[in-house]
């Protein structure tokens, strides 16, 4: 099982980056600007072709890859046309944004064939709070378990965290106060519930029976309740247009949800609601290897829709103006047309390598964090 998570792995995050390069690659093709490597992987180089000035390269850590653009380290003539230090900042933009377009495009691509397969309706999307997708029509159930006490009735009937109660006793329900109104004065009664497992879409009845609970004067199974929402495409345009739809929905609400918890972090004087939700390669490896286990006949569909949220996350996070990424190129460029003047090349450099220091150091203390958690 370790060995198979691991070539997912691989294989997914290496598409995802993949595409992110051939982003940048295209649009560098595509303006003028001379592509001195395309390498899969990173160093030492395993094996290399040269092919109309661009070398291709296969090295030996086959974890994502890279793109080498003359000029981009700011030792290219400036009066030579192929370089990227001399190209106008539109150009410049273009290629910079290059690979957050090809993770956009690969992300609705990917979702448009999911929605698709589910009669244009998304996999269940968990929910913090109350929220309304702004496109799409949300369907939203407040009847998900999330977590199941030991030596409950809800625990003897097999009730797993993850499932969706979607009737008791033949009668359809969608919010915990149905739920609540369902069992309401039945402790003693065994009901039959029919409940959809998320993780593997399959759907069961069990028969269970409740208690009253006097710390919370009701009647109860003994589990924890959330909101999960479902998202419908059903006209014709909203079914053409669903991948960049759906794509643009999970976008806005990530970002939603990383606001709150930077917002929780504020008012608590903490860093752990965001740190404790920011994952690296490693955490990503150990979700993946939680997919494989937990979908079952659901596995292949539910990998696919992880390299589409990867996909997505990896566009976008590479677009956020930190020094040594793409955002922080960007910025770069932002300045050059505002001032009318390049940027100084040497405190350019300096930036960027002081930025990639500091993203190599996060990325360490994260791999330690996600590895701590992995023998939590």
């Amino acid at each position: 099982m370790l060995l198979l998570t691991l070539l997912l792995f691989i294989v997914i995050f290496s598409v995802v980056v993949l595409i992110h390069e051939l982003g940048h690659f295209t649009a560098a093709k595509l303006t003028g600007v001379k592509v001195e490597e395309f390498g899969w992987g990173f160093p030492p180089r395993l094996w290399s072709k040269k092919f109309k000035g661009t070398l291709y390269s296969i090295n030996a850590l086959p974890i994502g890859g890279f793109v080498k653009l003359y000029g981009e380290e700011f030792n290219a003539p400036v009066a030579d046309p192929k370089s990227f230090w001399n190209k106008k900042p539109a150009k410049k933009a273009l290629v910079l944004g290059g690979g957050v377009v090809a993770n956009v495009i690969l992300g609705a691509l990917l979702y448009y064939v999911l929605l698709a397969t589910q009669s244009f309706t998304s996999s269940p999307i968990f929910l913090f709070e109350p929220y309304k997708f702004p496109f799409g029509q949300t369907v939203t159930y407040s009847t998900l378990i999330t977590a199941v006490s030991s030596d409950s009735p809800a625990a003897t009937a097999g009730i797993l965290p993850g499932d969706l109660v979607t009737m008791v006793d033949n009668t359809a329900l969608t919010t915990a106060e149905e739920l609540n109104g369902a069992v309401a004065g039945k402790q003693g009664q065994s009901l039959v519930l029919t409940v959809k497992n998320l993780s593997t879409s399959q759907t069961r009845t069990v028969n269970a029976t409740p208690y009253y609970d006097d710390q919370y004067h009701k009647t109860r199974f003994g589990v924890e309740l959330g909101e999960v929402a479902f998202i419908k495409y059903p006209t014709t345009p909203q079914k053409i247009l669903s991948g960049f739809m759906h794509s643009a929905n999970v976008l806005i609400y990530t970002v939603r949800t990383l606001g709150s918890l930077i917002s929780l972090s504020a008012t608590s004087h903490s860093l752990s609601p965001v740190t404790d939700n920011v994952t690296g390669p490693v955490g990503i490896a150990a979700i993946v290897g939680t997919v494989v286990k937990a979908s079952g006949p659901q596995v292949i569909r539910n990998l696919v829709e992880l390299a589409a949220l990867l996909s997505l996350a990896l566009g976008i996070s590479n677009i956020l103006p930190i020094p040594a990424m793409d955002g922080g190129h960007l910025a770069f460029v932002a300045y050059e047309v505002v001032s009318r003047r390049k940027p100084n090349p040497k405190i350019q450099e300096r930036l960027n390598r002081w930025g990639f220091y500091a993203l190599i150091f996060l990325s360490i203390l994260i791999a330690f964090k996600d590895v701590r958690n992995l023998f939590r």
